[in-house]
C-alpha cells in the first residue's frame, strides 16, 4: 500500500501531482502514466495523452484502475495544471473509492508451509 497523505491533506496531494507530472516529462511520446496510489488490485494514475486529438483537449487525466480486470471504470480529465485544486480533489475521491473496494475484496489467504 502507498501512503496516501500527510497532516497537509489536500496540499500534499497537489504537491505529489506535481512530483508526478513532472515524472511524466521523462517518458517518451505517446501515453504517459505515473502512480499515485495503490490499494491491492487498484491503482489511482496521473495520466497525460502526448499525441494531438486525444482526451477531447484535455490531456491530463486520473483514473480509478482495476489491475485484475486489466481496465478503468473511473477518471477526472483536466486541461491545465492551473485547476490543481480540483485535481487534488478529484484524486482524493479516486484515492478513497479505491480504498474502499479494496476492503470490499477478500483477502486470500497466502499461507506458508
Amino acid at each position: 500500500m502507498i501512503p496516501q497523505r500527510s497532516r497537509g491533506g489536500e496540499h500534499d496531494l497537489g504537491q505529489r501531482l506535481l512530483l508526478a507530472y513532472v515524472s511524466l516529462c521523462t517518458v517518451e511520446e505517446g501515453l504517459r502514466t505515473a502512480l499515485l496510489a495503490r490499494f491491492g488490485n487498484y491503482e489511482v494514475r496521473l495520466i497525460e495523452f502526448t499525441s494531438p486529438g486525444r482526451a477531447s483537449g484535455k490531456p491530463l487525466w486520473l483514473e480509478l484502475y482495476d489491475r485484475e480486470f486489466k481496465s478503468a471504470f473511473d477518471c477526472y480529465a483536466w486541461s491545465r495544471l492551473s485547476k490543481l485544486d480540483e485535481a487534488a480533489a478529484a484524486a482524493e475521491q479516486l484515492i478513497a473509492k479505491a480504498k474502499k473496494l479494496h476492503g470490499q475484496t477478500p483477502q486470500r489467504s497466502h499461507a506458508l508451509h
